[in-house]
């Protein structure tokens, strides 16, 4: 079988890294990282185009609460680079695998929520990643695949598990918001998934927007606890730190750096997804303790 040229921007975020990891042999990957290719150089990002058959955009501005800062750079980033990279497809005859988050919600609700679900995004962050979502669709149609996801970890880079792990090695007791409920999503399960959609998507079979993240729900609070819990059982950690929980309102006024409201609910429902690619569902849980056994 020939490979299919695709490329891969951001590949330097826990993302990034993980679809590198699990590059399947039907691909002939070019992964660039900021340093290789910045997002916002348009003929930077024509040139790394040229040839490609597909392309997973992974670059973004994800600083959420920076965003609120820094609005112009994060909308060049997420939105306007994103409809670059979209009219650089649809010349090229290239197909389009975007990633997005749960941060376009609002957060209003309290099931986990399908693709269709009304947006309403609270923060600069999730409106400008709904407007490239938006920008896209409508340069690309049926060649446009978006994939939200949420609450992202790995063994990569800088993300929750990684922080609240050094933090319990260094024995310091926490607070931890317990009212903000999303979807644990692990890095290298969701490359898997990327995988296996942007071969769909290759081939015309799957596009639109879908949502895929770890099933089930849990408060950043519930994460913490089981990230120590199943540290402890694994060996990782040698001792028990205390977990308070904490209200969104006390954490930020607690710290000054917290600018962008985020949403209440936020948890994503991957079960359109998992039908498509005929992937069974893995509780969040049973995916944290995969990730804690490969460290």
């Amino acid at each position: 079988m020939t490979p299919v040229n695709v490329l891969l921007t951001g590949a330097g975020g826990q993302l990034g890294r993980s679809l590198q990891a699990s590059c399947p042999d039907w691909i002939r990957l070019r992964a660039c990282d900021h340093q290789a290719l910045d997002i916002c150089d348009d003929n930077a990002l024509r040139q790394a185009c040229d040839g490609q058959q597909l392309v997973i955009n992974c670059a973004a501005f994800t600083a959420v609460d920076q965003a609120e800062i820094q609005a112009e750079k994060a909308y060049r980033v997420n939105a306007e680079a994103v409809a670059v990279l979209a009219e650089i497809c649809r010349q090229q005859g290239a197909r389009l695998l975007h990633l997005s988050t749960d941060y376009v919600f609002s957060g209003c609700g309290d099931t986990p929520l399908i693709s269709e679900a009304e947006t309403g995004p609270l923060n600069i962050y999730g409106q400008s990643k709904l407007a490239g979502e938006q920008q896209a669709a409508s340069i690309l149609k049926d060649d446009l695949l978006v994939i939200r996801s949420a609450w992202l970890y790995s063994h990569y880079g800088h993300n929750f598990l990684r922080t609240m792990l050094k933090l319990m090695q260094a024995g310091r007791d926490l607070q931890v918001v317990n009212d903000q409920y999303g979807s644990p999503t692990s890095a290298t399960e969701l490359a898997e998934v990327i995988w296996q959609s942007a071969w769909l998507l290759y081939n015309g079979q799957l596009q639109g927007i879908y949502h895929w993240a770890g099933s089930g729900v849990a408060s950043w609070y519930e994460f913490a606890c089981e990230i120590q819990r199943l540290a402890l059982s694994l060996g990782l950690l040698t001792q028990a730190v205390r977990i308070t929980p904490l209200s969104s309102t006390a954490y930020a006024a607690n710290n000054p750096a917290i600018l962008a409201q985020r949403p209440a609910f936020s948890a994503l429902d991957p079960a359109p997804l998992h039908a498509r690619l005929q992937r069974q569902a893995v509780c969040w849980r049973t995916s944290l303790q995969r990730c804690l056994e490969s460290l």
